[in-house]
Protein backbone atom coordinates (compact mmCIF):
# COMPACT_ATOMS: atom_id res chain seq x y z
CA UNK A 1 0.00 0.00 0.00
CA UNK A 2 1.48 3.46 -1.06
CA UNK A 3 -0.14 6.43 0.06
CA UNK A 4 0.83 9.87 1.38
CA UNK A 5 3.65 10.68 -1.21
CA UNK A 6 0.88 13.26 -3.02
CA UNK A 7 -0.04 14.93 -0.03
CA UNK A 8 3.33 16.23 0.93
CA UNK A 9 3.62 17.16 -2.84
CA UNK A 10 0.70 18.96 -2.61
CA UNK A 11 1.68 21.05 0.43
CA UNK A 12 -0.04 19.31 3.01
CA UNK A 13 2.12 19.29 6.86
CA UNK A 14 3.67 16.10 8.06
CA UNK A 15 1.43 15.51 10.86
CA UNK A 16 -1.92 15.85 8.53
CA UNK A 17 -0.83 13.57 5.77
CA UNK A 18 0.22 11.14 8.71
CA UNK A 19 -3.49 11.61 10.22
CA UNK A 20 -4.79 10.69 6.62
CA UNK A 21 -2.68 7.62 6.21
CA UNK A 22 -3.83 6.39 9.80
CA UNK A 23 -7.70 6.82 8.77
CA UNK A 24 -7.12 5.09 5.30
CA UNK A 25 -5.20 1.87 6.89
CA UNK A 26 -7.76 2.05 9.35
CA UNK A 27 -10.51 1.90 7.02
CA UNK A 28 -9.21 -0.90 4.93
CA UNK A 29 -8.55 -2.87 8.00
CA UNK A 30 -12.04 -2.57 9.28
CA UNK A 31 -13.38 -3.10 5.32
CA UNK A 32 -11.32 -6.09 5.53
CA UNK A 33 -12.88 -7.04 9.17
CA UNK A 34 -16.14 -6.66 8.47
CA UNK A 35 -16.43 -8.64 4.88
CA UNK A 36 -13.80 -11.20 5.83
CA UNK A 37 -14.26 -11.42 9.72
CA UNK A 38 -12.34 -15.11 9.48
CA UNK A 39 -9.52 -14.13 7.24
CA UNK A 40 -6.39 -12.15 8.87
CA UNK A 41 -5.87 -9.26 6.47
CA UNK A 42 -2.43 -9.09 5.50
CA UNK A 43 -0.81 -5.17 4.59
CA UNK A 44 2.37 -4.24 3.53
CA UNK A 45 2.70 -1.00 3.83
CA UNK A 46 5.74 0.80 2.25
CA UNK A 47 7.75 4.63 3.93
CA UNK A 48 7.41 7.11 1.63
CA UNK A 49 10.22 7.56 -1.03
CA UNK A 50 12.05 10.19 -2.15
CA UNK A 51 10.44 12.62 -4.93
CA UNK A 52 12.02 14.10 -7.68
CA UNK A 53 10.33 17.21 -7.84
CA UNK A 54 12.01 19.52 -5.40
CA UNK A 55 11.70 22.50 -7.73
CA UNK A 56 7.66 21.86 -6.19
CA UNK A 57 9.19 22.83 -2.86
CA UNK A 58 11.14 25.52 -3.48
CA UNK A 59 7.25 27.64 -5.39
CA UNK A 60 5.72 26.50 -2.00
CA UNK A 61 6.55 28.84 0.87
CA UNK A 62 4.97 30.81 1.51
CA UNK A 63 3.29 28.91 3.55
CA UNK A 64 5.88 26.41 3.74
CA UNK A 65 8.88 27.47 4.73
CA UNK A 66 11.90 26.39 6.43
CA UNK A 67 11.91 29.76 7.86
CA UNK A 68 8.60 31.73 7.55
CA UNK A 69 9.98 35.27 8.67
CA UNK A 70 12.45 35.25 5.97
CA UNK A 71 10.58 33.34 3.40
CA UNK A 72 13.73 30.44 3.33
CA UNK A 73 12.19 27.87 1.55
CA UNK A 74 12.63 24.11 1.43
CA UNK A 75 14.91 22.99 -1.51
CA UNK A 76 13.58 19.25 -1.19
CA UNK A 77 10.58 17.13 0.03
CA UNK A 78 13.09 14.86 1.79
CA UNK A 79 12.83 16.47 5.45
CA UNK A 80 9.23 16.27 5.68
CA UNK A 81 9.11 12.13 3.76
CA UNK A 82 11.58 11.75 6.35
CA UNK A 83 9.42 13.03 9.53
CA UNK A 84 6.48 11.06 8.33
CA UNK A 85 8.87 7.86 7.82
CA UNK A 86 9.66 8.06 11.26
CA UNK A 87 6.65 8.36 12.36
CA UNK A 88 5.07 5.17 10.56
CA UNK A 89 6.65 2.06 13.04
CA UNK A 90 4.80 3.71 15.69
CA UNK A 91 1.66 4.25 13.47
CA UNK A 92 1.69 0.79 11.97
CA UNK A 93 2.17 -0.28 15.85
CA UNK A 94 -1.00 0.89 16.50
CA UNK A 95 -3.03 -0.77 13.74
CA UNK A 96 -1.38 -3.99 14.78
CA UNK A 97 -2.41 -3.37 18.34
CA UNK A 98 -6.30 -2.79 16.97
CA UNK A 99 -6.28 -5.78 14.01
CA UNK A 100 -4.35 -8.48 16.07
CA UNK A 101 -5.49 -11.10 13.75
CA UNK A 102 -3.67 -9.12 10.65
CA UNK A 103 -0.12 -9.41 9.19
CA UNK A 104 0.67 -5.37 8.76
CA UNK A 105 4.77 -5.18 7.50
CA UNK A 106 6.17 -1.95 6.79
CA UNK A 107 9.01 -1.89 3.93
CA UNK A 108 11.62 0.47 4.83
CA UNK A 109 12.46 2.48 1.73
CA UNK A 110 16.33 2.89 3.20
CA UNK A 111 17.74 5.05 0.73
CA UNK A 112 21.15 6.39 2.41
CA UNK A 113 21.09 9.60 -0.01
CA UNK A 114 18.12 10.76 0.90
CA UNK A 115 18.66 10.73 4.52
CA UNK A 116 21.71 13.06 3.74
CA UNK A 117 18.83 15.30 2.05
CA UNK A 118 17.07 15.08 5.30
CA UNK A 119 19.41 16.87 7.22
CA UNK A 120 19.13 19.92 4.79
Amino acid sequence: LLMGTNNLGGGMLPERTLKGMDAAGRTILQLHEKHFPTTPAAMLFSELLPRNDDFRAVKMCPPRCKNLENLDPYTSFMPAITKVNRALPNLLHGWREDFKNSRIILLAANDEASKDDANE
